[in-house]
């Protein structure tokens, strides 16, 4: 009788699953109508692919100096400071700045 009960429930257990499992078919139309813009995705990222849409600019490969030019001093205003051994400058924005 005890494994009858067993037999039983796994039975139902196992039907349960079973209908949980199934998912339900689309419609025909709505089928239909993911098929088309399935298609028309797929159309588009050919061309995409295919032109390109944006320039890239050159890699300029050197990044520019910190320093002046040999002989050269930065112009009266700017000062000179220096951080994690990089030198850069304040630069002032108007005529009036110090």
């Amino acid at each position: 009788m005890n494994h009858l009960c067993k037999i039983v429930i796994l039975g139902l257990i196992c039907s349960e699953a079973g209908l949980f499992a199934q998912t339900p078919s689309a419609p025909p139309d709505k089928l239909h109508e993911l098929e088309k813009r399935v298609n028309w995705l797929e159309k588009r990222v050919a061309e995409l692919e295919t032109k390109s849409t944006y320039n890239i600019p050159p890699r300029l490969g050197l990044l520019p100096k910190n320093e002046f030019p040999v002989g050269q001093k930065p112009p009266s205003g700017w000062q000179t400071y220096e951080f994690l051994g990089q030198g850069y400058y304040l630069v002032p924005l108007g005529q009036n700045s110090k």
